[in-house]
Order: C-alpha cells, then structure tokens, then sequence
C-alpha cells in the first residue's frame, strides 16, 4: 500500500515496455462515507467494479439500520 495525502492507496505496479515506464493501478482504501467525504473522492469517482463501492454502501446501510433499530426502541 502507498500512503497519500492521508489516504491510503492500495494497488500493483506495471512495467509498460513500449514507454519503458511504471504505471501505478490502484483505488483508495477506504470503509466510510466519512473517509469519502474528506479525500474529496466521491462514490462515482470509483469504478463499478472495485469491492471499495461495496464497503462503503454496505457500511453505510448497517449505521442506517443500527439507528433506525435504536429510534424503535426508544419508542418500545
């Protein structure tokens, strides 16, 4: 992993023969809305098919549904 600017980056390096150079392939790692909101990233910036989409939503649903779980008992 490679830190940036706070972020974390996760990805693999490739050797490009034809321009004799690197290229870096990688997407932030991160689990939060929160962490999202403070790279300036947004969800659309991440491609469909990276699994960071997924953490990030499915974490975001789970809050959701503990505070929605919490309101109800209150209420009980």
């Amino acid at each position: 992993m490679i830190h940036l600017q706070g972020t974390e980056i996760r990805g693999q390096m490739f050797h490009v023969e034809e321009r004799d150079c690197l290229l870096f392939m990688g997407s932030p790692n991160l689990q939060k809305l929160d962490e999202l909101k403070c790279t300036g990233i947004y969800i659309s910036d991440i491609p469909i098919h990276d699994a960071t989409r997924d953490v990030i939503l499915v974490g975001e649903q789970a809050k959701a549904q503990e505070s929605l779980k919490r309101r109800l008992d209150k209420l009980r």
